[in-house]
């Protein structure tokens, strides 16, 4: 029984159920793997998510699972979910690209209402709506281990932003980091999670790039960012700010004790803008 391996990457392999029944039944041989990547793997039907939930129930070292890309559906998910619920041992989980809009966001929250185990959850790319971001809100109320909420290239809108940031004023804290870049969101949301930032005690990291959020959206933003103290990493690359948002952005900076990485890039901000910005951080 020697294997050395700890992460295992078997990404776009064509696996189908037999080969996954046995490459699961070797990890749970073996024993050494703690990451395991089947990403990029359609072909895996419910035999093989049968088999992998086995391993995640018997299996206590894995905590890492990578099924981007796979063949998740209403007939598999809940196999996975039931998993999450028994408080398997998996930290971190990429479920991006899996269309996992609708039932399927349902299950995934039912399965992680009483978890305790994972933080690092990854759902970009999968078409998530409003109504998904309500779903997830009701997710982090209740769930305070979840640090990293990944949510980008999905179609949460202003509406999803606004129960998003519901639940983390409610939540008061646990969630660290939550990524929302492309979500064609505008500034109409802001509002509501600069009251979010304002509350929120262990929020270090939000990312809103590329979201049409203009000069209105940093307005919006500003009350919470100054209120917040815990607030470090803040992204708004590709936000349609100029230089009036940039001078606004500067006087956050100038007041703002916490935030030490600040992401403007590709952002119609020119000269004047940026010496606001040089002279905030010179303060």
């Amino acid at each position: 029984r020697v294997l050395r391996a700890q992460t295992l990457n078997i990404e776009q392999t064509q696996l189908d159920d037999d080969g996954a029944i046995s490459l699961f039944e070797m990890i749970e041989y073996y024993e050494p793997v703690t990451r395991l990547i089947v990403a990029n793997n359609v072909r895996l039907g419910v035999r093989a998510w049968l088999a992998l939930a086995r391993l995640l129930k018997r299996f206590h070292r894995l905590e890492y699972l990578d099924v981007r890309r796979t063949s998740l559906d209403e007939s598999t998910m809940p196999l996975l979910c039931r998993v999450l619920k028994l408080n398997c041992t998996l930290r971190v989980l990429h479920l991006e690209d899996n269309h996992l809009s609708g039932i399927l966001t349902r299950n995934l929250v039912w399965g992680l209402r009483t978890n305790t185990m994972l933080q690092d959850l990854f759902l970009g790319h999968n078409k998530l709506t409003p109504e998904d971001a309500k779903l997830l809100g009701s997710l982090l109320i209740t769930n305070h281990t979840i640090r990293l909420l990944d949510l980008r290239n999905n179609r949460l809108q202003d509406t999803g932003i606004i129960f998003l940031a519901s639940a983390l004023e409610e939540q008061h804290a646990g969630l660290q980091l939550i990524t929302v870049w492309s979500n064609q969101i505008t500034a109409n949301s802001m509002s509501a999670l600069s009251r979010a930032l304002a509350f929120h005690t262990t929020l270090e990291g939000v990312n809103l790039g590329s979201n049409a959020l203009g000069n209105k959206g940093v307005e919006n933003l500003k009350e919470g960012l100054l209120s917040s103290r815990s607030i470090a990493r803040l992204v708004m690359a590709s936000c349609n700010i100029t230089n009036e948002g940039a001078v606004v952005m500067a006087e956050i900076v100038g007041d703002h004790t916490t935030l030490i990485h600040l992401d403007l890039r590709e952002n119609n901000i020119s000269l004047a803008g940026v010496l606001a910005l040089k002279c905030a951080y010179a303060i």
